[in-house]
């Protein structure tokens, strides 16, 4: 059965920054309403081809295709201030908000899904779309789910093309959801939240231990 969580914050961006879930999607965001604005026609289904051709996801090892890394504050110290900063923070599974997505043009899983629920809701305020938080198979994903009476259908930013029709989730046992969310609300999908969450990298484990934490249920 589905709950409502007041408030999900989770560390996947630089050192101990918190943000809401719900952060991540921006339907207001100046570059989405750039993008969303640019064409009268849009159809949802559109803008999920569109996010699926337009964003690249990174190329790379595990271990480096999600990696950031922020220098901060160099000391006024010609060259050598650059390689001693006063803050440097690494990260090995980086959540990217919307704006960041449509700079680079490049995202994984949880970047992609974000940007595209931020432009249905922009275009769309009430759009059923959420971001779905959970495993394909033993693979922590992320991906969009779209309402659709009592089902959801899985609207994947990664699969490099928009199938037709979009599965359902009932019928993909592959696809396992833990906590939807989207700019307004939180859902809690699964019985219980684990930490640390089960990675396909082993080497990951311990940058993503304790990675979220919810405050408030109703």
């Amino acid at each position: 059965m589905a709950i409502t969580v007041e408030t999900l914050a989770v560390r996947k961006r630089f050192g101990d920054e918190w943000t809401d879930v719900r952060d991540f999607v921006r339907p207001r965001d100046f570059m989405v309403r750039q993008v969303v604005s640019a064409r009268a026609d849009w159809t949802p289904q559109q803008m999920w081809q569109w996010v699926v051709e337009t964003i690249r996801y990174p190329i790379g090892t595990p271990r480096t295709l999600d990696l950031y890394v922020m220098t901060s504050r160099p000391f006024p110290i010609p060259i050598l201030g650059w390689l001693v900063p006063s803050h440097r923070y690494i990260t090995r599974d980086f959540w990217e908000f919307p704006a960041e997505v449509l700079r680079d043009r490049e995202a994984d899983c949880e970047g992609s899904a974000a940007l595209l629920v931020s432009m249905l809701r922009c275009r769309w305020p009430d759009f059923p779309a959420y971001v779905s938080v959970g495993y394909f198979r033993e693979f922590g994903h992320v991906w969009v789910s779209v309402q659709s009476g009592t089902d959801w259908q899985i609207w994947d930013t990664t699969l490099g093309f928009v199938p037709s029709p979009p599965p359902l989730e009932r019928t993909s046992p592959d696809y396992q959801v833990l906590f939807r969310f989207d700019d307004r609300q939180v859902i809690q999908v699964a019985e219980e939240l684990v930490v640390p969450e089960r990675t396909w990298e082993p080497g990951k484990d311990n940058a993503l231990r304790s990675w979220y934490v919810v405050v408030g249920r109703s």
